[in-house]
C-alpha cells in the first residue's frame, strides 16, 4: 500500500492537487490518503471530495505555522505495514502519469528514505528533502518522525537529510537519468505566489534556523530522534 499524509492549511487547493495525484496513480485502491487540517472549518471543506481511493481526514486543532506538527501528529498514530510506502505530499508538489509504479520499483530492493529531483532541489549537494518518502519500517527507524515539530516549518527538512544519512538509510536520486515524477511548484522557482500561508512561515524562519544551528552542534543523531 502507499500512504499518502497531506498536513494542508490550503484545504480547497488541497482538493484540486490530491485529484491529480490520484488520477495519475495506475493502481489508486492501493492507495490510502490521510489528510490532517488544523480547524473543523478545513474539514468541512474537505468532507465531500470525491476520490477514486479510500481517505480520512483528521484535525489536529493546531494553533501554529508550519507543517511540523501536523505531520507529527499524524505519523506519531500512523499504524501500517512495514513494507507499506509513505509520501508526504503538499499543496504545490504536482505528479506525472505512473508516479506510484516509480515509487514501488524503487522500493523493489530498497527500504528507506528516498529522495527525488524536484524541480528545485536538484543536486546532490543540497542537503534537504523536501518531498520525503519512505517505508513504515523507515518511520520507525525515525521514531515516527519524519520532520522534528521542535521546528515549526523551515529547516525540518534538513534536519531530516542529515538524520537519515547518519542512519544510512538514504537513496538520493538526484543527478540520475531518473525520470522526475515529482515537481514543486513553488514561489522560489515562480511556479506560483507568494500567499498568506508562505507569509506565516517566512515570519518564523530565523527562529528555526537558530534551532537547526544550535541542535546541528549539540546533538547527536539520537537525540535528534526525540520529541519533547
Amino acid at each position: 500500500m502507499i500512504i499518502i499524509l497531506f498536513p494542508t492549511a490550503r484545504p480547497k487547493v488541497c482538493k484540486r492537487v490530491i485529484r491529480r495525484w490520484i488520477k495519475d496513480a495506475r493502481d489508486k485502491a492501493s492507495i490510502l490518503v490521510k489528510f490532517v487540517v488544523d480547524t473543523r472549518d478545513h474539514e468541512r471543506i474537505l468532507s465531500d471530495l470525491e476520490l477514486e481511493c479510500k481517505y480520512d481526514v483528521t484535525v489536529c486543532d493546531s494553533v501554529r505555522s508550519g507543517v511540523t506538527y501536523p505531520l507529527y501528529y499524524l505519523t506519531s498514530r500512523l499504524e501500517a505495514n512495514d513494507e507499506d510506502i509513505i509520501i508526504l505530499a503538499s499543496d504545490d508538489f504536482y505528479t506525472r502519469r505512473g508516479w506510484d509504479d516509480y515509487v514501488r520499483e524503487k522500493y523493489k530492493d530498497f527500504d528507506g528514505l528516498l529522495v527525488t529531483r524536484d524541480g528545485i532541489q536538484d543536486s546532490k549537494d543540497k542537503r534537504v528533502v523536501t518531498h520525503p518518502i519512505l517505508t513504515f519500517n523507515c518511520l520507525k527507524q525515525l521514531n515516527r518522525i519524519i520532520y522534528n515539530p521542535v521546528y515549526h516549518h523551515m529547516c525540518s527538512d534538513v534536519e531530516l537529510f542529515d538524520v537519515a544519512e547518519d542512519l544510512g538509510i538514504i537513496l538520493d536520486t538526484r543527478g540520475s537519468n531518473d525520470t522526475s515524477y515529482f515537481e514543486h511548484r513553488h514561489y522560489m522557482n515562480e511556479r506560483r505566489n507568494l500567499d498568506d500561508v508562505d507569509r506565516k512561515v517566512l515570519a518564523i524562519q530565523d527562529r528555526d534556523k537558530m534551532i537547526y544551528a544550535m541542535r546541528k552542534l549539540q546533538l547527536s543523531t539520537k537525540e535528534k530522534l526525540k520529541v519533547k
